[in-house]
């Protein structure tokens, strides 16, 4: 019986100072573990980087296409002609 009551007051003592495992900090991050997250993080950098030129090179071809269209279709501008054959 005395065994019973010296477990429980050793565990009132002890239990209390347990953190749930919720509130327990996380291990370190390995050097290892660290490096494969930069890496990836450059990675998408990389790729946001890429698709953003991609967009902009898109934008300047559509650009490109119609103002050539519009110069294609366009009628010249009206440029008079001096008369032929009038002396001044």
């Amino acid at each position: 019986m005395r065994r019973l009551v010296a477990l429980a007051l050793v565990s009132s003592f002890i239990l209390p100072l347990a953190l749930p495992a919720d509130a327990q900090p996380l291990p370190r991050v390995s050097p290892a573990e660290r490096k494969a997250r930069m890496y990836n993080r450059q990675i998408q950098e990389d790729q946001e980087q890429l698709k953003l030129e991609g967009r902009i090179q898109r934008e300047n071809e559509s650009i490109r296409q119609s103002i050539e269209r519009q110069q294609m279709f366009s009628t010249p501008p009206y440029v008079p002609v001096p008369p032929v054959g009038r002396n001044r």
